[in-house]
């Protein structure tokens, strides 16, 4: 064990801190977690996603679907069109957009799924 924490140790001290993303272990990320990393820029979360595959796809289905969820709505849509590209995903941003009350937000929607939608 200790021949094991010293080789950590000399591998670490050769790191720079760019190369270093210390990820603590908490349990099991919920997708809701993993929505508010990825719009902290955590490409990890947008993985960990992608990996779970069709779970994660419902759960963010059903988090666009619900018109009480109200942080985070850019990066559900975002992570449905670039994750999980489908008729359904294209279709819950649309109905996203058409619930938006906030005609930047509306606009940023609308945008993103024409991007995506013409690739």
């Amino acid at each position: 064990m200790l021949e094991q924490l010293q080789g950590l140790r000399d591998f670490l001290s050769q790191c720079t801190d760019e190369q270093l993303k210390l990820v603590g272990a908490r349990g099991p990320m919920t997708v809701k977690k993993l929505v508010r990393l990825a719009a902290d820029g955590d490409e990890g979360a947008e993985e960990e996603l992608f990996n779970r595959g069709g779970d994660a796809k419902r759960e963010l289905l059903e988090l666009a679907a619900n018109p009480k969820v109200k942080s985070n709505r850019e990066t559900i849509a975002f992570l449905l069109l670039t994750l999980f590209p489908s008729r359904e995903s294209y279709a819950a941003v649309a109905s996203m957009a058409e619930r938006e009350s906030d005609s930047e937000r509306k606009n940023a929607l609308l945008i993103m799924l024409h991007a995506m939608k013409s690739k």
